[in-house]
């Protein structure tokens, strides 16, 4: 029987073979100050960025944020490769997060996307005003972004307008009311510009909102006048005629009724009313969590918290003040991290503050609840789960002060402690140029007890030491660590050594000896506490940070670095 013929294909329709994608090379970026620095994939680059606020590893606190165009770079190109939609959803989640210490740098980015991305980011970003901008001095921000992104002109075409018109009808007409009396204007900016730019039409409105609108351009006779007969627009109403008169009240009395009636902010009294203890005990029933503690020293001056009786008589505020510190929910909505607890505490237990003439003679139980709502606060940091070693230089500079009430050394000691009592696996040694010693830090330990520990190890006074101390130390004993986090002043560093001794670690540890060339390796956080910037790490290296000062958001940082929130979120 003879073999069938095979039937050949044409080969005008033979298929081909799928070619292999040839993954693009990293690309190396500026700093921001043009200087070329680390390879990194672009997204990669660009969540660096939205962390830092830079395009390189060296990140400034207490530095005020200024944009550059090198610090596009990344976002550039992730539009380029028509990432946009995905960039624009890093943001969301940055910024529902709260994981931007530099706050403009959400804007700045968000500005850009709807600016030089292509249809489907400029959609993408639009759609997310309302989740990114939640209060108008965010989108004022972005809208003075996009003037500088455009040398000084803003486009309202039909996208801008639409979506600018729908974050003012989506709010809740009572809230938008709080918000454009609290945030009236900022960055050049105010609601009026934004309702007349984006064509906002008030009989398009619900009634309540339109209500608002009408204040806004027109005033309240004007908006009382409008739908005086609505239920849901009197509400408004009454809000807006109540901060009309607390700006005008001469009598602290009717301000104080007005503030427990409708629920005005410390943004709605006038200046001159806020030495009046009877404005503050209206204003701290519903007032939220951080703006009791950034007020705590002016409501202590003028008497709110003192004895009427006797010692043994607790003033009604100050137990309201012990409650609202006392609440575990209050602390882990309002996101206090302990480092700021910690600042408060101490601010408010000295009696003055390092700026301004303000003095106060500290409450003794509101002290003490600053104490324990610093200890309870660590329950609320987010761990990272990686392996740390913790290294604190013992140098004489780390017993000056980071602030006039905080010194260096009990700044890294909360620093030390929280990580005790977040992270599961963490070595802490402190070292100076002759030594390394291994401090065990206990969760139920003290600040006291911590920086007791620490001072242990006797500084030398001959050399400073260096960085590299603890990687060696880590190296010889055999550690397995992910993240090295050093604090120490720099006065002793030597450029490369730290960089060298990372390097040699990565490469000898048993740990990481399959991993030598991945990306995924033991990363270096340097600290320079005092701030003199003498140190940087390999600009090169995308496993280091430096980080020059201290303030508020360096935990914030270092969690974050740590977690490797740059690379993947």
């Amino acid at each position: 029987m003879e073999r069938a013929a095979r039937k050949r294909r044409p080969r005008s329709g033979r298929k081909k073979k799928p070619e292999k994608k040839v993954a693009e090379p990293p690309m190396h970026l500026t700093d921001g100050e043009g200087q070329k620095t680390i390879g990194l994939e672009p997204m990669e680059a660009f969540r660096r960025f939205l962390l830092l606020g830079t395009g390189g590893n060296v990140f400034t606190a207490n530095e005020q944020f200024q944009w550059n165009e090198g610090h596009l770079d990344s976002l550039k190109v992730v539009l380029e490769r028509g990432e946009g939609p995905l960039a624009v959803s890093t943001l969301k989640t940055f910024s529902k997060e709260n994981l931007c210490p530099k706050q403009d740098v959400i804007f700045l980015s968000l500005a850009y996307c709807v600016l030089k991305g292509d249809g489907a980011t400029r959609e993408a970003g639009y759609e997310a005003l309302r989740e990114i901008c939640r209060i108008p001095t965010h989108i004022f921000l972005w809208l003075h972004y996009q003037k500088q992104l455009n040398n000084g002109k803003v486009g309202w075409g039909r996208r801008q307008r639409t979506a600018v018109r729908n974050w003012y009808k989506a709010a809740d007409p009572l809230t938008l009311a709080h918000h454009v009396t609290k945030y009236r204007a900022r960055s050049g900016w105010a609601h009026a510009d934004l309702i007349k730019l984006a064509h906002i039409d008030p009989t398009k409105c619900r009634p309540a909102t339109a209500t608002v609108l009408c204040y806004v351009m027109k005033g309240l006779p004007a908006a009382l006048g409008l739908y005086s007969d609505k239920p849901e627009a009197r509400r408004v109403l009454d809000f807006l005629g109540a901060v009309e008169e607390a700006r005008t009240a001469l009598d602290p009395a009717d301000v104080s009724a007005l503030i427990a009636k409708h629920r005005l902010v410390r943004e709605h009294v006038p200046t001159w009313l806020l030495d009046q203890s009877s404005i503050w005990v209206s204003l701290l029933q519903e007032m939220p969590l951080t703006a009791l503690i950034r007020n705590l020293s002016k409501m202590t001056s003028v008497d709110l918290f003192a004895y009427r009786e006797s010692p043994s008589w607790t003033n009604y505020n100050t137990a309201l003040v012990q409650s609202k510190l006392a609440n575990r929910a209050h602390l882990a909505n309002s996101r206090v991290h302990p480092f700021a607890l910690l600042t408060a505490w101490k601010t408010y237990e000295a009696g003055s503050g390092d700026r301004g003439k303000l003095v106060w003679k500290p409450e003794p139980l509101i002290v003490q609840s600053l104490e324990k709502a610093f200890y309870m606060s660590f329950s609320e940091v987010a761990p990272s789960r990686k392996r740390l070693l913790l290294g604190v230089s013992i140098a004489p500079s780390t017993g000056e002060r980071m602030t006039s009430r905080v010194s260096l050394l009990a700044a890294v000691a909360c620093m030390v402690l929280v990580t005790v009592n977040s992270e599961p696996h963490v070595t802490v040694v402190a070292f100076d140029a002759d030594r390394v010693a291994r401090v065990k830090v206990k969760p139920s330990d003290s600040i006291d007890t911590v920086v007791s520990l620490l001072t242990r190890v006797q500084p030398s006074e001959k050399t400073a030491a260096s960085n590299a101390r603890p990687i060696r130390y880590a190296e010889k004993k055999q550690l397995a660590i992910d993240t090295f986090v050093i604090f120490n002043d720099s006065s002793g560093e030597i450029h490369g050594v730290t960089s060298e001794a990372l390097n040699r670690y990565r490469r000898h540890s048993p740990r990481f000896a399959a991993a030598a060339d991945q990306y995924l390796h033991s990363s270096l956080i340097s600290v320079d506490m005092a701030g003199s910037g003498t140190t940087a790490p390999n600009p090169t290296d995308p496993g280091m940070l430096h980080i020059v000062g201290f303030s508020p958001s360096i935990p914030q940082i270092i969690a974050a670095f740590s977690r490797g929130l740059h690379r993947n979120v």
